[in-house]
């Protein structure tokens, strides 16, 4: 995980080998590090503070756009 953090000057941290890697993987590799974080993501509290507002405001806007486009008479 420490790969994945930058030092204040801007070098990566951790050993280069680690870094080198992360970034020479495959690409079915990188598809199972995308997967995994973005599973993780999914389980952990922050997907629900953070998707939940914009799937339910979406909603709202689609409800408001139906209701205009009927509210004008043609």
């Amino acid at each position: 995980m420490s790969v994945f953090h930058l030092k204040e000057d801007g070098d990566p941290e951790g050993t280069p080998r680690a870094v080198k890697c992360l970034v020479s993987a495959s690409q079915t590799r990188r598809g199972v590090i995308w997967t995994t974080a973005a599973l993780l993501e999914l389980w952990s509290g922050h997907f629900v503070d953070v998707a939940v507002p914009f799937v339910l405001s979406g909603f709202a806007l689609a409800v408001c756009l139906f209701e205009l486009a009927f509210f004008f008479p043609v």
